[in-house]
């Protein structure tokens, strides 16, 4: 799995509540943290996490949504179980993976190499690390 590598492009925060906004190669993401280790700064590299429990499919989405991240993706493999399923996914600058229930795959019909997009709220998306250059 390509980690999610990005640099930190704006930060706005009132008290101890933060809005980040970074980019990685192709994406502009949005993280939104209670903390932030002191060496987070306009500028620094971060490595991000999210649980794959958190992570949101969306295939044909239109409208508006309250994701602050929604990403285009494709579809790169499925672990099918019988009461849940794994669906790995690839962004281009990076590979995550979602956990859904079997019951909405089958409702979704999603399949391998199908694009669709992945939705993940700003208070989701979390620090990993601080990469040193």
């Amino acid at each position: 799995m390509k980690p999610i590598i990005a640099k930190v492009t704006q930060i706005d925060s009132v008290e101890n509540l933060n809005i980040v906004e970074l980019q990685t190669q192709n994406y502009i993401l949005t993280l939104m943290s209670l903390e932030l280790p002191y060496d987070v700064a306009i500028g620094s590299q971060l490595q991000l996490s999210i649980k794959p429990t958190h992570i949101a499919l969306a295939k044909d989405l239109h409208g508006k949504v309250s994701h602050s991240n929604i990403l285009p993706a494709e579809v790169i493999a499925i672990e099918e179980g019988k009461l849940l399923s794994v669906i790995k996914l690839s962004c281009n600058d990076f590979e995550l993976e979602s956990i859904i229930t079997t019951k909405i795959l089958y409702q979704m019909k999603l399949q391998k190499s199908e694009k669709v997009s992945i939705l993940i709220k700003a208070s989701d998306l979390f620090i990993v690390n601080v990469i040193v250059s």
